[in-house]
């Protein structure tokens, strides 16, 4: 299967979108939950997809291929990636603006920003509404990328 590097910037980037949906916030024991903190780590934290979850991405190519073609997007300027702790992710406003729907997506529903008792909820609710602000991101955003590449912290 031959996929473009435009084509596979919009995989990581759907990718990333998809993951934005629950991962700003921080899941704790019991079913509490609480909403990640608004700063550059958090942000960054959020973004943030691992090698060994890169399948998640796509399955259309071998995953030792595709690990080999996002350094390449990354030796090309088109995707950011911190070698030592073999992540990647593309930044630039469109990502931040998402970052930024998804937590007030969470927030409107109640969610404070530290563990609280208040944020415990049926996992079954849970599952809708990270499905909810999921497809909130993906309407708004699927389309939306223009890559802004940033150097690895």
């Amino acid at each position: 299967m031959i996929i473009t590097n435009d084509e596979l910037i919009q995989l990581v980037w759907l990718n990333q979108l998809r993951r934005l949906s629950s991962s700003v916030l921080d899941i704790g024991n019991e079913g509490k939950f609480w909403l990640t903190g608004g700063h550059e780590s958090n942000y960054l934290c959020a973004i943030k997809e691992s090698r060994e979850k890169r399948c998640v991405v796509t399955t259309l190519l071998p995953q030792p291929y595709l690990w080999t073609r996002l350094k390449q997007l990354q030796e090309s300027g088109l995707l950011n990636m911190d070698g030592q702790r073999c992540v990647f992710w593309l930044d630039g406003d469109c990502s931040r603006s998402a970052w930024r729907v998804a937590r007030n997506f969470w927030r409107k529903r109640g969610v404070k920003g530290h563990p609280n008792p208040a944020n415990r909820i049926p996992r079954k609710v849970f599952e809708d509404w990270a499905e909810q602000c999921r497809d909130l991101l993906l309407a708004k955003f699927s389309g939306a990328y223009a890559p802004v590449v940033q150097q690895a912290a």
